[in-house]
């Protein structure tokens, strides 16, 4: 069993239409379709933080979570049992969100099942703004 944390870049997606957005096949030009040259921007930029990673096809593999990239979507998956690192998962969740984030990506929780498009809605609230993304993250990820 794992956690799963979809990014995608298709803006006009909502809870009714994420699963079939996320289980139809996509093509070059559809909307939401992300091309490779995104994906190695993004292992590059993921590759110069102080994460440790290694590379697989089409994915980065750190010590405790992976980071998956299909042409429909970015999956960061950790497995329930890292409880024990979860200061550090924290840690590095809020560098790779800040990443995803700035790339103008949106990020769906199938667990919740919510959508969040900014960072700021990652805040509940009873949050304040002052808050950290660590402090946000970890009050997300409880």
């Amino acid at each position: 069993m794992a956690y799963h944390l979809y990014f995608v870049k298709n803006k006009n997606l909502t809870i009714k239409n994420i699963d079939l957005f996320l289980e139809t096949p996509i093509k070059v030009g559809d909307n939401g379709f992300i091309e490779k040259e995104i994906h190695d921007l993004l292992i590059d930029k993921m590759l110069t933080t102080e994460i440790e990673f290694s590379k697989a096809a089409n994915k980065l593999l750190a010590s405790t979570f992976e980071v998956a990239f299909y042409h429909e979507m970015i999956a960061i998956s950790w497995p329930y049992w890292s409880k024990n690192v979860a200061f550090k998962l924290s840690n590095e969740l809020a560098v790779l969100t800040q990443i995803l984030f700035d790339a103008d990506f949106i990020l769906y929780d199938p667990q919740l099942n919510k959508i969040i498009s900014h960072q700021n809605d990652l805040l509940s609230d009873n949050q304040s703004e002052s808050k950290s993304l660590l402090d946000k993250l970890k009050s997300f990820f409880s």
